[in-house]
């Protein structure tokens, strides 16, 4: 059984995402006090910690900087509504993963168990693949390159419909009901897959849109470097 240390400061809140974690069948244990936090990570007393930034006497960044400058590597996920700045300082500081805030908890029940084994060495179980892109099939979660993808939930729905047939297009109405379950907003589905081809942009892996017909992701082929021709003068 995995053991979850979930660090947030809200006891009421902390309380009932335990509850839940309990019910998936983690073992899980609160914490409101970031010096308890600090020890539990830095004695490697947890498998995995879901760390807020609201905690008492020491906040969430500082707790997540002084474990990682005294060398602990218990995998942590931090919960945070941050802006791309925000995340990018979480990330520098040690953090493994980022769920933004409101979460999905289907989404971080799963993000939880693909970070565990992904940073313990355990198995992962491959799903549909596309040249670097693959699915965890335990998870459903998606990494490119042996590199967690962080994607919304409609993101990976998307992504997983289109691997079902890697190279082959899927109609635009079928992608709409495995995405959205109903009509979306106009222009929804345009806007998820200009979000995806940003995130997919330079991995070795395209979305392309098939005008009239949908849209399918594949590989793109890696350019070959030339070695520079010698020339000699005689």
């Amino acid at each position: 059984m995995m053991r979850v240390l979930l660090a947030a400061a809200d006891d009421a809140f902390a309380a009932a995402l335990q509850r839940v974690l309990e019910r998936r069948g983690f073992w899980a244990e609160s914490a409101g006090d970031g010096r308890r936090v600090l020890d539990a990570l830095q004695l490697g007393a947890t498998d995995v910690c879901l760390l807020d930034a609201d905690l008492r006497v020491l906040d969430g960044l500082t707790v997540l900087r002084r474990a990682r400058e005294g060398g602990a590597a218990v995998p942590v996920m931090v919960m945070a509504a941050a802006s791309p700045a925000a995340r990018r300082t979480w990330l520098e500081a040690g953090a493994d993963d980022i769920v933004g805030k409101p979460f999905d908890i289907d989404e971080v029940v799963a993000r939880l168990g693909a970070l565990h084994r992904r940073l313990s060495g355990g198995p992962l179980v491959e799903g549909p693949r596309c040249g670097p892109l693959s699915m965890d099939a335990l998870s459903g979660m998606f990494y490119l390159d042996g590199e967690l993808l962080v994607l919304s939930p409609r993101e990976r729905g998307f992504l997983r419909a289109l691997l079902v047939r890697p190279g082959f297009v899927v109609p635009r109405d079928r992608l709409v009901r495995a995405v959205f379950g109903d009509a979306p907003a106009p222009g929804a589905l345009d806007v998820l897959t200009c979000r995806l081809r940003r995130k997919l942009q330079g991995g070795g892996v395209r979305l392309r849109t098939v005008r009239g017909c949908g849209y399918l992701v594949e590989a793109q082929p890696q350019p070959q470097s030339q070695s520079p021709s010698l020339t000699g003068s005689a």
